[in-house]
């Protein structure tokens, strides 16, 4: 064995080399069991659901974006979670965070929204996640 590393005294010689072989044995298996490819089912599902993401992320984007949080909680209803973004853009802003509301895609809805001094609270971007 070329395995340099010195046994600590508090562990037996014998217990050190059994888990110094039990690790070098599992360390081909945990590295190529990382490269698998995924079945063909599976890989055709993704790329559909990717497709259908995106198509979702540019629709909502393209509806939601400037318009107000009112109207956001009317249309989705109390989020999940509401996280404060500091620093951004130099106003107060938020990240809204709804859950998987779409089945096709699987989609964590999550808006920002933005105080604006005028308009109020704005939806300003949307993410499917």
């Amino acid at each position: 064995m070329y395995w340099h590393a010195k046994p600590s005294a508090a562990i037996s010689p014998a217990v050190w080399r059994r888990s110094v072989s039990g690790t070098l044995l599992l360390l081909p298996a945990l590295l190529l069991g990382g490269c698998a490819a995924p079945s063909g089912d599976d890989a055709g599902k993704r790329a559909n659901t990717s497709g259908l993401r995106s198509l979702r992320e540019n629709a909502l984007q393209t509806a939601w974006s400037g318009r107000s949080y009112h109207a956001l909680i009317e249309a989705f209803g109390s989020p999940s979670v509401v996280m404060s973004l500091p620093n951004y853009r130099s106003a107060k802003a938020s990240i809204v965070v709804y859950g998987a509301v779409d089945k096709a895609t699987n989609c964590i809805d999550s808006f920002t929204v933005i105080s604006k001094e005028r308009e109020g609270e704005v939806v300003a971007d949307y993410f499917c996640r």
